[in-house]
């Protein structure tokens, strides 16, 4: 007030310094807010920054362990199928050995049964058990040999009675009656005929 009073005072000069301190105030307050909202923009941007850069880190980071538990799957599902593969060769080729050697013992047990040794005897001087004694024991070809011998002569009599089940009503009906008759055939229902002679 006491400036305006003193401008009202000093005439249009003075107006003209009062006019001239409030535009001056006025500038430098909204250079004071420009540069306060610059800064506020610029912390807000910062902190976008941040926020991005901490967020590409994750992401980059699940992508890293994505890729991780598909190569260790892959690595996984390669070893089983070798490890599949080679125990699956060594399965075989413990069972070709196994058969191998039973087959061997099979033949020294049947020697030892020929020296007319007990089974007990033979068990005890060989340390197995009575159960593999005589399992082992069996001759392989001897144990096929029946089944082969029945599937191969199962068709034999069948065959023999089916070619000779016709035989004899075959024969009565051909000539029977008749031969048996001396020569006449004899007809149900009819009257018998003399034969002159």
């Amino acid at each position: 007030m006491a400036a305006l009073e003193h401008a009202a005072a000093g005439g249009w000069e003075g107006r003209r310094c009062v006019v001239g301190k409030v535009s001056n105030a006025a500038v430098q307050a909204k250079v004071r807010a420009r540069e306060r909202r610059m800064l506020l923009e610029t912390d807000r941007q910062a902190q976008e920054d941040r926020i991005d850069e901490a967020t590409a880190q994750v992401i980059v980071a699940v992508d890293e362990i994505a890729a991780a538990q598909t190569t260790r799957a892959a690595a996984v599902a390669a070893a089983q199928a070798v490890f599949d593969s080679a125990v699956a060769a060594a399965d075989a080729a413990s069972a070709a050995s196994v058969s191998a050697a039973e087959l061997r013992i099979g033949v020294s047990l049947r020697a030892l049964t020929a020296e007319k040794l007990p089974g007990s005897r033979i068990a005890e001087l060989t340390e197995l058990s009575a159960v593999d004694v005589r399992r082992l024991s069996k001759d392989p070809a001897a144990a096929a040999g029946p089944a082969a011998t029945d599937t191969a002569g199962s068709a034999g009599p069948a065959a023999t009675d089916t070619a000779g089940s016709a035989g004899p009503a075959a024969t009565d009906t051909a000539a029977g009656p008749a031969a048996k008759d001396g020569g006449a055939a004899v007809v149900a229902g009819a009257v018998p005929v003399a034969v002159a002679g």
